[in-house]
């Protein structure tokens, strides 16, 4: 799962992404997760639900960037590995 599968659940005018919250399917049927960037770029947090049960929040992961970093094809990498850890322990 790579952002780009992500949806944006709040909007901002133009290009900006900034501060958004990101959500997908990561596991069909069982996981989503959200992915919010939040107002400082640099702070990513990270939570997996289980939609089988009422969505609730059962993997968390924060991390942080440089500033002025964007979601390139490194970044969209390092979520991919951060999402695959987290189903990675819930399904052990």
């Amino acid at each position: 799962m790579a952002l780009d599968n992500f949806y944006s659940i709040s909007q901002k005018e133009g290009e900006d992404t900034t501060g958004l919250v990101w959500s997908g399917e990561v596991q069909e049927g069982k996981y989503f997760a959200e992915l919010q960037t939040g107002i400082l770029p640099q702070l990513v947090h990270l939570v997996i639900f289980d939609m089988e049960d009422s969505y609730t929040p059962v993997y968390e992961a924060l991390d942080t960037f440089t500033l002025g970093d964007s979601f390139d094809d490194a970044a969209q990498t390092k979520l991919q590995t951060a999402i695959g850890t987290g189903l990675a322990e819930l399904n052990a």
